[in-house]
């Protein structure tokens, strides 16, 4: 809290920590401006992020993310989406993006969670790809993903609803991925 800042929308702003990040992956965070004004001054510090991470934005226009780095602030459209992402090979270059070099389904973060998680998967080739949920029984709870996608560091979210648009139950939960001929799952953990 910080009471000093005396800021239009209270006195209570966030901090957010992170543990390292996987080899070869990143943390993302999505942030949705909504704003009554035309344009909105952002700023920030970076603290505490070792070098070797790059840390990256886009306005959710595509994949190629620039380097945060090299900006204190910036001025953004009063509605408008951000996408930050801190880890390994976040960051394009003027040939085009940075992709991974093999298939790979991420730990889901955060876990346990509540109300919605966030899965990274990595494409190195265009693959028809479905991510689908699936309880402990084995029986799907529900489909995020069955489209056929482009090479890059991809994200879904999940809100703990299934196909019927109901909540599910607390418990544990799998999450699978088919892309082309790579398949993984993972588990993790919702709760109420």
């Amino acid at each position: 809290m910080r009471p000093d800042w005396e800021h239009n929308l209270g006195d209570r702003f966030a901090h957010d920590f992170q543990g390292p990040v996987e080899t070869d992956s990143w943390i993302e965070w999505n942030l949705q401006m909504e704003s009554s004004a035309d344009s909105v001054h952002l700023g920030w510090d970076l603290v505490e992020i070792p070098e070797e991470y790059e840390i990256g934005y886009n306005f959710g226009d595509g994949l190629f993310f620039h380097d945060l780095r090299e900006m204190s602030e910036m001025v953004v459209s009063g509605n408008v989406q951000i996408i930050i992402r801190v880890g390994s090979a976040v960051l394009g270059n003027d040939e085009g993006m940075a992709l991974p070099s093999v298939f790979a389904l991420h730990q889901n973060y955060p876990n346990p969670f509540n109300p919605v998680t966030t899965i990274n998967y990595d494409l190195p080739k265009e693959a028809d790809v479905v991510i689908r949920i699936h309880d402990i029984m084995g029986r799907e709870i529900v489909e995020l993903v069955n489209d056929n996608q482009l090479p890059g560091y991809k994200t879904v979210n999940w809100n703990g609803i299934n196909a019927n648009g109901l909540p599910v139950s607390a418990g544990m939960y799998f999450y699978s991925i088919h892309a082309g001929e790579f398949h993984s799952m993972r588990k993790m953990i919702f709760l109420k």
